[in-house]
């Protein structure tokens, strides 16, 4: 806890702030020994890579392959990140940002997890002003993204982030995209999302 990994390039690889994030159910849990990490200025290619889709095809993978930032008030920032079979950055926890990263060709094996998702607990978070492009399925998939308090409106927060050709193998989605969810009002807000499917654009 509390450090900094930054202006790292790496290839075939990736970053995790939690060592248990492949357990089963992990990410219903928060992670309290990961906090205050700062991930700033990474160069990575080539993510991941997997083939199984054994399991539940759609969520499989939402919160154990790529970077997974893990835990309470960890940011990941400024990284340009390409090339993943499944989504480039999985986050949940409380706390967690994902600022200012460009996010490239994620997802190749349209999978339901997006190139960036959250996960089963992930309170007052912030995801804004990152560019995301090239990707089959959603750009953003906020499953579980919620405010930790109704009444503290808008902490948790998807803003100013830039998609582009998102969608461009499925329909039933959106390039940000949630189900049956309850954000206790959450805000979503000054996205531009553009050059995709008209049924992304929905």
């Amino acid at each position: 806890s509390s450090y900094t990994i930054k202006d790292f390039t790496i290839f075939a690889c990736a970053i995790v702030t939690d060592e248990k994030y492949k357990v089963p159910n992990r990410n219903a849990e928060i992670a309290e020994d990961a906090h205050d990490i700062v991930i700033d200025g990474i160069k990575a290619k080539y993510i991941s890579h997997f083939s199984d889709q054994t399991g539940n095809w759609q969520s499989q993978w939402s919160s154990n392959t790529g970077f997974v930032i893990s835990g309470r008030n960890n940011i990941i920032k400024n990284c340009i990140l390409q090339y993943a079979a499944g989504p480039i950055i999985c986050v949940f926890g409380f706390g967690n940002k994902v600022l200012n990263n460009t996010i490239l060709e994620a997802n190749y094996t349209v999978t339901n997890s997006g190139a960036l998702n959250t996960e089963a607990a992930c309170f007052d978070c912030e995801i804004g002003f990152n560019n995301i492009q090239n990707t089959p399925m959603q750009a953003i998939s906020y499953k579980g993204f919620k405010n930790s308090n109704p009444n503290n409106k808008g902490i948790a927060r998807i803003h100013h982030n830039k998609i582009a050709n998102a969608m461009t193998r499925t329909w039933d989605s959106g390039a940000i995209d949630a189900v049956a969810l309850d954000g206790q009002f959450i805000r979503i807000d000054h996205n531009e999302i553009f050059t995709t499917t008209a049924e992304g654009k929905k």
